[in-house]
């Protein structure tokens, strides 16, 4: 085949685990053309990946913008359409679960030969494995490779030298607190504990967050768990970095010594950056999405306050 569109437009870690997929396209199809139609949100994923030839963007619904309407929105999402119908592509691969009817319709109205979709989502199984399943239509049964991203080196180096308070200290350890949902996520006062007792020995740590509200639409943000925490920890050497972009997020995380967080767009980053990752994940979550392939350890359990930690 001559050229690719692969639809991927969910969230952050989603498209990290469907970078293995890119990888065996442009093994097995070394001339083929091979695009991307992601989200705005996430498209940072992609930046700078030397297999992929275009990304296409189109906003979430949580993207909407302030004070686009209906028209304004639909003449932007018809335009990329057209764009991407001047492409023609021979196939279109819907890397996402087969029940995500907008991508469904995305992926024929950008006009194709061939459509490939998942047959069928497995019940268990990791992401990484289960997108790559998708191949399994045009008879390739790949092996899953680790993900992999590429964040600017400018942008990398800019970040280090603002977490280094001396040439010669060592990289943090970076700790994310946000998650997507409530039982996802470490109590306040347990990242409080940690941080208090592992400075003491004598770590340094740079804490992350999801900026914004809680009440921010689509991921809600930890803006006032991060001052919370800050106001604890005055005078320690433990640095708060916003990160308002993906970008910004994947240069400090590329910065850092490692990362200990809760399920999450982060920890897939940190692996395909390959950071070493602590998980903290609930148990229904593990198998799916733990980070794949560079994870130091996972912790589990069935609910943060109710029963006790299961290593994985």
């Amino acid at each position: 085949m001559r050229s690719f569109l692969v639809i991927r437009r969910d969230n952050i870690g989603d498209l990290v685990c469907t970078t293995p997929l890119f990888a065996v396209l442009k093994t097995r199809f070394p001339d083929a053309r091979l695009c991307a139609l992601v989200n705005t949100y996430n498209r940072a994923v992609l930046d700078g990946n030397p297999l992929i030839d275009a990304v296409y963007a189109l906003p979430s619904h949580e993207e909407k913008r302030p004070g686009q309407n209906l028209r304004a929105r639909l003449a932007e999402n018809m335009a990329a359409l057209s764009r991407l119908r001047k492409e023609r592509f021979e196939c279109v691969i819907q890397a996402s679960r087969s029940t995500r009817r907008k991508d469904k319709v995305l992926g024929y109205l950008a006009g194709c030969r061939h459509y490939l979709t998942r047959c069928h989502d497995p019940d268990t199984g990791h992401e990484v494995v289960r997108t790559l399943s998708v191949l399994n239509g045009i008879g390739l049964y790949p092996q899953p490779a680790a993900p992999c991203v590429y964040p600017d080196p400018t942008a990398v180096a800019r970040t280090r030298a603002l977490l280094e308070r001396s040439p010669a200290g060592p990289a943090p350890t970076a700790i994310h607190l946000s998650a997507r949902s409530p039982e996802k996520r470490w109590p306040l006062e347990r990242y409080l504990e940690f941080l208090q007792k592992a400075v003491a020995l004598g770590g340094r740590f740079v804490v992350l967050w999801s900026p914004g509200p809680k009440s921010q639409p689509g991921h809600p943000g930890d803006d006032d768990r991060a001052a919370t925490l800050s106001k604890e920890l005055v005078g320690l050497p433990v640095t708060f970095f916003r990160t308002d972009m993906v970008a910004d997020l994947m240069a400090v995380l590329a910065a850092s010594s490692n990362l200990i967080a809760c399920d999450g767009g982060h920890c897939h980053l940190a692996a395909a950056l390959r950071v070493p990752v602590l998980g903290l994940y609930c148990n229904r979550f593990i198998n799916d999405w733990r980070p794949w392939g560079g994870c130091i350890g996972s912790w589990a359990r069935r609910a943060f306050r109710k029963s006790p930690w299961t290593r994985f």
